[in-house]
């Protein structure tokens, strides 16, 4: 069982594949002041020289952004700044995201 902190960070793992690298630029300034909004930050981005899963190409980049909490994230994700960028994100970029909470964020336990 895990036991963690209620009150957890939430990640979003972010897989990107250009398409357009000028637009790319664009979305990423318009992008950054929306994250930091919500109090979300980059914790990391680097290049990709692997994947390992099945029918997925290797992307060129990946990145981590870490939220304060749930609820950073989803007003993050109803943030009409975000859903008017939709278009320029489509023609910039192909993306595949995972996400979740940092919820066994302490000691891990197994319970018999």
């Amino acid at each position: 069982m895990f036991r963690g902190n209620t009150r957890a960070q939430y990640f979003q793992l972010n897989l990107l594949w250009p398409r357009d690298t000028t637009k790319l630029r664009r979305y990423e300034e318009i992008l950054g002041p929306i994250l930091s909004s919500r109090g979300a930050v980059y914790e990391r981005q680097f290049s990709a020289t692997s994947i390992v899963a099945e029918n997925i190409q290797k992307p060129a980049a990946a990145n981590i952004v870490r939220f304060p909490t749930l609820q950073a994230f989803i007003a993050f994700q109803h943030d009409q700044r975000l859903r008017d960028l939709t278009e320029l994100r489509r023609e910039s970029l192909n993306v595949a995201t995972v996400e979740g909470s940092s919820a066994c964020s302490g000691a891990i336990t197994l319970d018999s």
